[in-house]
């Protein structure tokens, strides 16, 4: 099957111009949603045809009041739980200090021997443990 240079030249233009008009519409969403033209992405999205613009539509809208809250409110949980969980590693730590002081009295009074006040030592400061994980 030959083709003439004509028909060749055809397809290529209508190639084209179905790239740019793909290129034209991800260019417009990608506006639409607060996107700033960076001179590339609608140029990859246009690529893809019909695909690039489902991607660019499922791209979040930047122009939306809830897309900084919804990162202000993430920052602020990952804040409350950092807190959270220093709160708690210095709880453990106050009640690890506090149970060894326990038993360093029931050291001193000779109701347990040193090795057994060894033991929950090491057990209380995690010496000689692999850490969990």
């Amino acid at each position: 099957m030959e083709e003439s240079i004509e028909e060749l030249l055809l397809y290529i233009s209508i190639g084209v111009l179905n790239y740019l008009f793909w290129v034209a519409i991800c260019g417009a969403i990608l506006d639409s949603r607060g996107y700033k033209p960076t001179g590339g992405a609608e140029w990859g999205w246009g690529f893809l045809g019909i695909i690039g613009v489902f991607v660019c539509i499922a791209k979040p809208d930047m122009n939306s009041q809830s897309y900084g809250q919804n990162t202000g409110s993430i920052r602020a949980n990952i804040d409350n739980n950092s807190v959270s969980m220093q709160n708690n590693h210095r709880n453990n730590v106050q009640s690890a200090a506090k149970e060894l002081g326990e038993w360093k009295e029931l050291l001193d009074k000779g109701v347990i021997t040193q090795e057994d006040f060894d033991l929950k030592k090491r057990e209380l400061l995690n010496i000689g443990q692999k850490p969990h994980g």
